[in-house]
């Protein structure tokens, strides 16, 4: 399977990388997986990737700019767009220990995955999501009026 580029130039390392590491256990989508309360579906399918173009792709609308589902890191965004910093799913990957991910099987970050995932972040263009799932433009706080309100 190939993953094809969805404009950043930095989509198939990554991508493989979290399908590899977190989709094909945890993440799956489907109710068998041990993640699939948190409703983040890291697994990418071959019907995704020969059917739709990759911002349909569940592993990247269920990450770009969703909120995270835990207290721990409430208000805080699953990936944000353009900042890996920002990116919660890149900090976890990042560190070992209680709240590490992957959660098991590694004592030592994955450098070069942590590297593909965080170039990948930093490549998209920033966007706001609106928990409804509609995505605009970045507005200028003094044109804040251009985003319409959730219904």
């Amino acid at each position: 399977m190939t993953i094809p580029d969805d404009g950043t130039g930095h989509a198939a390392d990554a991508l493989a990388w979290i399908h590899v590491n977190c989709g094909t256990s945890c993440h799956t989508g489907t109710s068998l997986g041990t993640a699939y309360g948190t409703g983040m579906q890291l697994r990418i399918g071959w019907d995704e990737i020969a059917g739709k173009p990759p911002a349909e792709w569940a592993i990247v609308k269920s990450t770009v700019g969703v909120a995270v589902r835990s207290p721990t890191w409430a208000g805080e965004l699953r990936i944000a767009a353009g900042d890996p910093q920002a990116s919660v799913l890149l900090r976890l990957l990042g560190q070992r220990g209680a709240q590490q991910m992957p959660p098991i099987a590694t004592r030592v970050v994955d450098d070069k995955g942590k590297a593909a995932v965080e170039a990948w972040i930093a490549a998209m263009p920033t966007t706001t999501t609106v928990d409804i799932g509609i995505t605009h433009p970045p507005v200028p706080a003094e044109d804040v009026r251009a985003i319409p309100p959730a219904q």
